[in-house]
């Protein structure tokens, strides 16, 4: 097999990673001042950063002082914005691990009313003396002046009794932004679905192609797997369906998203020479059209007479389902045993007239010719059992017929004299 590409493939894959933590540095333009003076910054400055922020920002870069900070600012944001500024809003907040304090205009939006969150932000003197601001108020716990509930985590989004009309409200907007190619307003919105109802699996799933499609691995994988955490038949349907969607062909080669969603990234190569390169190409379309992705074709440096397909630990079941689809019959299987960024490698090879490989293939082979034989040599033996019982049974008959005979020539039933003597028993001169 050829070396270089694969190289250059595993190159690739671990340049990408690195590549994404930096998009924040070239694609912030003045965001990082707008932020963090934030006080003094009109709402639509804000919406523009945020929505910058939530597109190129990694969460693996994100300390306790800028979470705090990012957590006003999206109050501010989601408490004065619109609608889809919200949406925005409250999908950035969910990826930071927090949640709304302020309750906007909109009793109807993304807020719910009814939460035992202290009001902070700008009602909690936040920009005003920080002693001032860290003043518990009368009937309340004390209140952060940073603007961080030591509660907020991800989990709390799902305490609240589902609401499915918001959430398919939310839903409907998304996929309507999301055809839009409005992607980041169309992953606020799917992210409020998800939280109006956690028990929901498909807002999540489009959230998190949203993350795919914005280069954020983490986050789309992390969406990925708190949706299958629900364990619904949807969301366990929705799983199989990632591995195999082309939205995250780029988070195949991730170990995280693999060992998540079971995809396998998939080689061929033609060992069959010229006479293999049309199948090998219906090969790919056959998959493709299955959604089961093929990374990379090649042609193996050795000539086949038979097809091997090579899979590593764990990915037996892949293997198979190629094997299944593209109806390949008897392969020989082995296992990957060198490093590869591939999971499962086939090896296409053209039988030739009178030649085989001892192998698995053969063996299973020359065990199904053993049971016909066998299965034969039974019958034929049944056959041989049946005509001797029949001869003796015509034996036994015929038997029978000459003892019929003889009572029919004597029908007094009288039998012959008895001898008297030792005379009586000479035969007649």
């Amino acid at each position: 097999m050829r070396t270089a590409p694969l190289i250059a493939l595993a190159a690739l894959c671990l340049a990408w990673p690195a590549a994404a933590e930096d998009r924040w540095a070239r694609h912030r333009g003045d965001c990082d001042e707008v932020l963090r003076g934030w006080q003094g910054q009109a709402l639509p400055e804000l919406v523009r950063c945020v929505k910058r922020y939530e597109m190129y920002r990694k969460t693996s870069a994100i300390d306790d002082d800028e979470r705090a900070r990012m957590h006003t600012v999206l109050d501010k944001v989601y408490a004065e914005g619109s609608r889809g500024e919200k949406a925005i809003a409250l999908g950035s907040m969910k990826r930071l691990g927090v949640r709304p304090r302020s309750i906007g205009s909109d009793e109807r939006g993304l807020r719910r009313a009814g939460t035992d969150l202290p009001v902070l932000g700008a009602a909690a003197g936040i920009g005003a003396d920080a002693t001032d601001a860290a003043e518990p108020r009368p009937g309340e716990g004390p209140v952060d002046h940073l603007g961080v509930d030591p509660n907020a985590a991800a989990e709390v989004f799902a305490e609240r009794p589902p609401d499915r009309r918001e959430a398919t409200a939310q839903y409907s907007r998304g996929v309507k932004l999301y055809r839009g190619n409005q992607i980041e307003p169309a992953l606020g919105a799917f992210l409020a679905a998800g939280d109006a109802d956690p028990t929901w699996a498909k807002p999540l799933y489009l959230a998190a192609v949203c993350y795919a499609r914005m280069g954020q691995a983490v986050d789309a994988v992390g969406t990925l797997k708190q949706m299958k955490s629900i364990n619904s038949d949807l969301a366990r349907k929705l799983i199989r369906r990632a591995a195999e969607d082309k939205e995250f062909a780029r988070l195949r080669s991730q170990p995280s998203f693999k060992a998540l969603t079971g995809a396998a990234v998939v080689q061929i190569l033609n060992g069959a020479g010229p006479k293999g390169a049309d199948d090998v190409r219906g090969f790919v379309e056959t998959l493709e059209k299955k959604g089961i992705p093929v990374a990379r074709v090649g042609t193996d440096a050795n000539s086949r007479v038979s097809t091997y397909l090579y899979a590593k630990p764990g990915m037996e079941t892949q293997g198979e389902r190629i094997r299944r689809v593209l109806r390949l019959g008897l392969v020989h299987e082995r296992k990957i045993t060198w490093p590869t960024p591939y999971d499962v490698i086939l090896v296409y090879g053209k039988p030739k007239k009178g030649k085989w490989v001892d192998d698995e293939a053969e063996k299973s082979a020359k065990k199904a010719a053993k049971d016909r034989a066998k299965a034969k040599a039974d019958a034929k033996r049944k056959e041989e059992e049946a005509a001797a019982a029949a001869r003796e049974k015509s034996k036994a008959d015929f038997e029978n017929f000459k003892k019929f005979q003889e009572m029919q020539a004597n029908p007094q039933g009288q039998l012959p004299d008895a001898p008297s003597g030792p005379d009586d028993l000479m035969p007649p001169p």
